[in-house]
């Protein structure tokens, strides 16, 4: 579901509520979580790992940090509805719409968790957008960051170490992408190194390899700007000048 014919990364489709490759996806997830836990979650747990699994997946299809809040937010805030509801200048309608179910992070697993909603009954035109951001922050590097990554890594690693044939290497594809967002060798031993993705874009062009051992730069490296410089500079010795 998650490569196609060519081994190309794809999104999954969301059409409707019945034909909805997506909500399959975050539902495999779940039940790979689940069995690797060895047994039921409770409300609370369900609603957190549902948060963390599309916040992970939309990290490996490339979302940035900024659209994550974003599409958080507008699920919150019921953007959509209040859109339609201002086509028609509803105003008293809008300020009737509570917030969107959107469960706060706490850290799973915990079966003494109890289940609520970052905004409870707020208006969802009163949704703030900072909890959002520091709320996605929590579930990114406490949660996400910490645990799943790992767990699922593991898991789909372990898959492919398994099978007979190592021809299709779709699982070990997905732990690479789930763990660094890549599954170019290059650009992960850059991100071991520790490298951004950002960093990346400009750094890539002034390294002739990388490995365990070094890094060698070629003569691009003093094309760098200084801020660049101080970044990789730590890496570079006076033999791979």
């Amino acid at each position: 579901m998650m490569f196609d014919e060519h081994g190309q990364l794809v999104y999954p489709q969301w059409d409707n509520e019945e034909q909805n490759d997506r909500k399959e996806m975050y539902q495999d997830f779940y039940s790979l979580y689940q069995i690797y836990l060895g047994r039921e979650l409770v409300s609370a747990e369900k609603s957190i790992l549902n948060q963390a699994i599309k916040i992970m997946l939309w990290r490996v299809y490339k979302k940035t940090f900024s659209l994550i809040c974003q599409y958080r937010y507008d699920y919150a805030s019921k953007k959509k509805e209040r859109t339609q509801l201002e086509k028609f200048g509803k105003m008293d309608e809008i300020a009737k719409l509570e917030a969107q179910f959107l469960r706060e992070y706490d850290d799973i697993p915990d079966k003494t968790l109890n289940n609520y909603s970052l905004f409870g009954t707020m208006p969802a035109i009163q949704v703030d957008y900072d909890r959002i951001i520091y709320d996605t922050y929590d579930y990114m590097d406490k949660l996400i960051g910490f645990k799943l990554t790992d767990i699922f890594y593991a898991i789909f690693h372990q898959y492919y170490q398994n099978q007979t044939s190592k021809d299709d290497n779709r699982a070990l594809r997905l732990a690479k992408y789930i763990r660094y967002g890549t599954d170019d060798e290059r650009d992960i031993w850059m991100l071991r190194y520790g490298l951004t993705f950002e960093d990346i874009e400009w750094a890539n062009n002034c390294i002739d390899s990388i490995n365990e051992q070094e890094i060698i730069f070629n003569d691009k490296y003093d094309e760098l700007t200084d801020e660049q410089k101080k970044i990789v500079e730590r890496f570079r010795y006076p033999d791979s000048q």
